[in-house]
């Protein structure tokens, strides 16, 4: 009679561990689709050192100078300054991933060894509550290492990120679709300006024009492209913050089919977009 008992408990023990798998399935999911749209950023073709370069470039053909000196210090500053914001938040995701999926071997630190501090380079602002909120997310990730969180710690690990996660979403947000995408609508207009007064300078033949025409128009294309990848990107970085403010504030509160119900909608709004900007890409 004993060991039944044993064998019951150990069974009930069992359905309750397999029910806790599916009920952090969503988790799972929406944090794997989350990482995936994050991870767009590496793939992203503008940024700012390529703004300046271009820029320079654009400067020196029209001065013939085939050996142009590029001070583009500050606008490199300012990618090596976003892509450590946006390593920590992949690193981030990717332990809410590894947890709510069971996996705790394997926490992504790396991104972590950067120090970044507050200031302005390269026509970005770095606020020390970023830099503040960086930190935060990287000792988050090392008390679930060290303190071995589990499923059960998802809430805690949740909780405790959102305020510094969605800062650092705002930053990325703000980065990329206020300063970056308007250093690229200024190019886009000096690229304009340039092309047209090559095409009316008197002395070019039909064939020349043509020509000038036809690397306007393949400019225009590439720019256009870049302007859509930052466009979507944004709209990713807007529903991941979406999606982690809802399971942070509803993960107690909200029934266990609503949470599903809204993570799902936006891991498949996640997907949507991933799709769309995939097909962006050449």
């Amino acid at each position: 009679m004993g060991k039944r008992k044993i064998g019951i408990l150990g069974l009930i023990w069992m359905m309750l561990a397999m029910a806790s798998c599916t009920n952090l399935r969503h988790v799972s999911d929406f944090s794997g689709s989350a990482k995936k749209g994050l991870a767009s950023f590496e793939s992203l073709g503008y940024g700012f050192e390529k703004s300046c370069l271009d820029k320079c470039f654009e400067q020196s053909s029209q001065k013939l100078e085939l050996n142009p000196t590029c001070p583009c210090q500050q606008e490199a500053k300012a990618d090596s300054a976003t892509f450590v914001i946006y390593q920590a938040l992949s690193a981030y995701l990717d332990g809410l991933n590894r947890l709510s999926a069971n996996e705790t071997a394997r926490y992504n630190t790396k991104a972590l060894t950067d120090q970044v501090a507050s200031g302005s380079f390269g026509g970005i602002t770095f606020s020390p509550e970023q830099a503040t909120a960086y930190i935060n997310i990287g000792n988050i990730i090392g008390n679930a290492i060290s303190n071995g969180y589990r499923k059960n710690k998802v809430r805690q690990y949740v909780t405790e990120a959102d305020p510094s996660f969605q800062e650092l979403i705002r930053f990325l947000e703000f980065t990329l679709s206020r300063n970056l995408k308007g250093i690229l609508r200024n190019e886009t207009s000096m690229s304009q300006v340039t092309y047209f007064q090559l095409y009316r300078d008197p002395s070019l033949s039909t064939f020349e024009k043509r020509q000038v025409a036809n690397e306007y128009f393949a400019r225009k294309r590439t720019l256009e492209q870049y302007g859509k990848e930052i466009d979507i990107y944004v709209q990713m970085l807007a529903k991941i913050g979406v999606g982690h403010r809802e399971l942070a504030e509803n993960i107690d509160q909200w029934s266990l089919a609503d949470l599903k119900s809204q993570l799902s909608i936006l891991s498949g709004d996640l997907e949507e977009l991933y799709g769309y900007y995939k097909k962006l890409q050449p």
